[in-house]
C-alpha cells in the first residue's frame, strides 16, 4: 500500500529543488504555463503506458511470451516516468499554493 508521507515528501523534495533552480513564479500566467508543460509531459509518458498495456494484450493473445516481457519492461519505464512528472506537476501547484507570486 502506498505510504501518502513518502510521496508527500518526494513532492517537497521536488519543490524545493525547484524554488532553488529558479525561484518563485513571476505570476500566475507564469504559473499557469509551467504546469500546463509537466501535465503535458506526463501526459505523454501516460500514453505511452496505455500503448504498452495495448502491446502486451496483443503479445498474450499471440502467446508471445517476450513481447510480454518487453511491453512489462517498457510500461514499468514509462510509469515511473509519469509519476515523476506528475510529482513535478504537485510540486508546482504547491508552489503556488504556497503564495509564491503576487497577484496583482
Amino acid at each position: 500500500m502506498t505510504d501518502y508521507t513518502k510521496i508527500k515528501e518526494l513532492i517537497d523534495v521536488e519543490l524545493n529543488e525547484a524554488i532553488k533552480k529558479k525561484g518563485t513564479f513571476v505570476d500566475g500566467h507564469q504559473a499557469y504555463g509551467v504546469i500546463c508543460e509537466e501535465m503535458c509531459e506526463a501526459g505523454e509518458e501516460l500514453a505511452e503506458v496505455t500503448k504498452m498495456i495495448d502491446d502486451m494484450w496483443v503479445s498474450v493473445r499471440k502467446d508471445d511470451e517476450e513481447g510480454i516481457f518487453d511491453a512489462a519492461d517498457k510500461g514499468y519505464n514509462y510509469t515511473v516516468d509519469a509519476i515523476r512528472e506528475l510529482i513535478q506537476v504537485a510540486a508546482m501547484f504547491k508552489k503556488v499554493s504556497i503564495r509564491s507570486i503576487k497577484i496583482m
